[in-house]
């Protein structure tokens, strides 16, 4: 399957405006942006990543290029995206925690007052 995106040194070369050149991908941003909103590890998504990605660590952060960022997933461990080159992982973000933190204190709550 071919992505219908293109990514290439002259996206990434843009970026040179930037006080800090990165390019960060969101796989749920993106999904979105092709259509398959909630579908961050479909195939086409995983594919125009790839390209991407690509694209991005063939520019040289030292001469204009960026660095690469992304987000940790169910469908792409920091792992993987260490493995893959990636410059900058997030791990987890202010929503995970911020569900986590409410379900603890639901669950505290719920315990103590039986």
């Amino acid at each position: 399957m071919r992505p219908t995106h293109r990514f290439t040194k002259k996206h990434v070369i843009s970026l040179r405006e930037s006080p800090s050149p990165s390019s960060l991908i969101g796989p749920r941003d993106l999904s979105a942006s092709l259509g398959l909103l909630h579908d961050p590890g479909n195939p086409k998504v995983k594919s125009v990543m790839r390209v991407a990605e690509t694209a991005v660590l063939g520019s040289d952060p030292a001469n204009g290029g960026a660095y690469l960022a992304g987000m940790a997933t169910a469908q792409d461990k920091a792992v993987d995206l260490k493995s893959r080159g990636y410059h900058m992982i997030l791990g987890a973000t202010d929503v995970p925690l911020f569900k986590k933190a409410v379900v603890d204190d639901v669950k505290s709550f719920k315990l103590g007052s039986s």
